[in-house]
């Protein structure tokens, strides 16, 4: 083997890791900000009666498959990456988009996730004009925007919802 091919197999080697170092750390600061929001809930005692509820556990677990999910958006295959804050936005709507049918831990934490997205995007629609976002930020925010426009519609043509709309408490458009 002549030097050069030595020399690109340990380069493609170390781009690899490297990759794998920044994909990991940009996972680790999504999960904390998805981390943060359900721990804020759990003080609150919007997670009273989920066994084994554990905020870092489930940030983890809700990051890590939409990772998986759509890779390409999350590796920097399109040479952008998405912000930690839209990173978790995409992680919370891919897990409610999951939620109703998952088992445990996901099933019961669908209003939790529901908050926590509803949270993220009322800060992206106040104060988003204070980050750089790129297309990937663009194209995430807007299926985190669609599962939650989803949720919002089913919860509406609900009879609680109905309900609610007949009584002038549930804004229906």
């Amino acid at each position: 083997m002549s030097h050069a091919t030595i020399h690109s197999q340990n380069v493609g080697r170390g781009t690899g890791v490297i990759k794998w170092i920044v994909n990991t750390y940009r996972k680790s600061e999504a999960a904390v900000v998805v981390q943060n929001l359900l721990e804020e809930q759990g003080k609150n005692g919007m997670a009273a009666g989920i066994r084994n509820y554990n905020p870092a556990e489930i940030a983890n677990a809700l990051v890590e498959s939409v990772f998986r999910a759509r890779m390409d958006y999350f590796n920097g295959h399109y040479g952008y990456r998405p912000h930690k804050i839209v990173f978790a936005a995409a992680a919370l709507a891919h897990g409610i988009s999951n939620a109703k049918s998952s088992p445990p831990p996901l099933g019961p934490l669908y209003s939790q996730l529901l908050f926590s997205l509803t949270a993220i995007l009322s800060h992206l629609e106040r104060d988003g004009q204070l980050y750089r976002f790129n297309s990937i930020d663009a194209t995430l925010i807007k299926f985190a925007v669609g599962i939650l426009e989803d949720a919002s519609n089913a919860a509406s043509s609900s009879p609680l919802g109905k309900q609610l709309a007949e009584a002038g408490l549930m804004g229906l458009g």
